[in-house]
C-alpha cells in the first residue's frame, strides 16, 4: 500500500520532531520513505491516535462538565470548558482536512 502522508499530522506539535529524528540525509529516499512509513504508522496510532475517537471522548467530556456547570457556577468548571472546547476545536480541525484529504483523488 502506498504511504500517504495526512495533512492534518502537520499541526500535530511533535509532528516535525519525528521528521527531523527519522530522517537520514545519507540514505537513499526510498530508504528513508521505507524506515519513516513505519516510524510514522507506530506514532500516528500510539501519539497521534484516532481522532474520531478523541472527537467522541471530547464531546462526552464536554457535556458532562456543560451539565454540572447548569445546577452549579464554578470558575475552575468554566475553566475546564474553555479547555475542552479549544481542544475539541482543534480535533475538529484536524477532522476537516482529513475529510478534504480524503476527498482528493
Amino acid at each position: 500500500m502506498p504511504f500517504r502522508c495526512l495533512t492534518s499530522w502537520m499541526l500535530h506539535e511533535n509532528f516535525n520532531n519525528l521528521v527531523h529524528s527519522n530522517w537520514n540525509n545519507e540514505m537513499k529516499v526510498s530508504d528513508n520513505l521505507e524506515h519513516f512509513q513505519e516510524v510514522v504508522e507506530r506514532w500516528n496510532k500510539n501519539v497521534y491516535g484516532n481522532i474520531f475517537a478523541r472527537k467522541k471522548k471530547l464531546v462526552y467530556k464536554l457535556e458532562r462538565v456543560q451539565r454540572i456547570l447548569d445546577m452549579c457556577f464554578s470558575l475552575r468548571l468554566r475553566s475546564r470548558e474553555i479547555e475542552i472546547r479549544q481542544d475539541l476545536e482543534e480535533v475538529l480541525g484536524h477532522e476537516e482536512l482529513l475529510w478534504f484529504q480524503k476527498s482528493r483523488p
